[in-house]
């Protein structure tokens, strides 16, 4: 309906411009001149709107994929947290420790002994039986 409402109007104005002198094939040559702009125009807006479909589906992966992310970002930050809490916590527990042994040589010249002996010659070697990745594989 619109586009027999564009016709008339460019006939009527094509009319009026040129006066009385227009030929029926002229009139004809421009109507169907018309009628190609209007199918081209609608063609046109049938591939943006397909396009925006498109576009609007890409728009919401993109979403998910951040949201997925965000996800993976705050959970990276958590543990990022623990083990600096962690670290803090050993860290501190060391100093103390060193504190405690400079105190008392007696103890110090015992835990010497018994670092040089027991502990570094029974502890277990990498392998099947030390998890090369501990801090992080006890909160998974």
């Amino acid at each position: 309906m619109r586009w027999m409402i564009l016709c008339l109007a460019v006939l009527v104005a094509a009319t009026g411009a040129r006066g009385d002198n227009v030929k029926p094939d002229d009139l004809e040559r421009m109507f169907h001149d018309t009628l190609i702009q209007l199918k081209d125009a609608q063609n046109r807006k049938a591939e943006l709107a397909t396009e925006n479909e498109k576009l609007t589906a890409r728009v919401a992966d993109l979403e998910k994929q951040l949201s997925s992310q965000s996800i993976q970002l705050d959970e990276t930050r958590r543990q990022a947290s623990a083990l600096a809490d962690r670290t803090l916590f050993l860290r501190s527990h060391y100093a103390a420790w060193e504190q405690f042994i400079a105190a008392y040589p007696g103890i110090k010249a015992q835990w010497e002994v018994f670092m040089r002996t027991v502990a570094w010659s029974s502890a277990p070697q990498p392998g099947i039986f030390m998890d090369p990745e501990w801090p992080i594989s006890m909160e998974k």
